[in-house]
């Protein structure tokens, strides 16, 4: 009898102990879940492409007036960016609701309320997944830490924190971070200078796709 031609492929492949009917069973799951994922590509890059459409001139002159200033009225926004007031809530929402703005927030100034020490701390955990997830949780209720990045490289995650001086810093490093089960390592550097800091990203290039 002639043998079937998916056992023939898994001979060739090398798997001639496997069933040709576990192996139709196994190419049809890869297939589903591969038109699967070409499909959600798809509609990701047709999203992308879409929403690249709508997004002019205005509606970056929108978002660069808000980095500047969250709390321009409508009226206000609406003259800095040449529109009337009801196109320029349109376009606001549209921004809104797309994402793109996040939310509003005060922006504080450290020194004016006593956190004058600004550090980036280096921290390198041991290799396991438990240990990774727990920290990322625990990073999360630490008031002093701004951001947590998860980094390539030696370091595994960058800490930037805000302290009100030495003692408090020491009381971090000591009790909280080097304290976590798994926390091998924290380098730390400290602020002498701040020569650039701003809230706003840079929008220029999305005119250049």
């Amino acid at each position: 009898m002639e043998a079937h031609p998916t056992a023939f492929l898994f001979q060739k492949l090398g798997f001639a102990g496997v069933s040709s009917t576990t192996f139709a069973k196994c190419f049809r799951l890869f297939y589903i879940f591969f038109i699967q994922t070409i499909i959600d590509l798809f509609k990701t890059i047709l999203a992308y492409c879409i929403y690249m459409n709508t997004f002019d001139k205005t509606d970056l002159r929108i978002l660069n007036a808000l980095q500047q200033n969250g709390r321009l009225t409508n009226v206000e926004l609406a003259e800095r960016v040449a529109l009337s007031p009801s196109p320029c809530l349109r376009r606001l929402k549209q921004l809104e609701d797309n994402g793109v703005i996040e939310r509003y927030v005060a922006l504080l100034s450290p020194t004016s309320i006593s956190l004058g020490l600004q550090a980036f701390i280096r921290v390198t955990l041991a290799k396991n997944k438990e240990i990774r997830s727990a920290f990322e949780l625990a990073v999360r209720d630490w008031d002093e830490v701004l951001s947590c990045f998860a980094l390539t490289g030696e370091t595994d995650y960058m800490l930037h924190a805000f302290f009100v001086d030495m003692e408090d810093f020491s009381h971090f490093i000591l009790e909280t971070l080097l304290s976590r089960t798994g926390v091998l390592d924290a380098k730390s550097s400290f602020v002498l200078k701040e020569v650039k800091h701003t809230t706003s990203l840079p929008l220029k290039h999305i005119l250049d796709y």
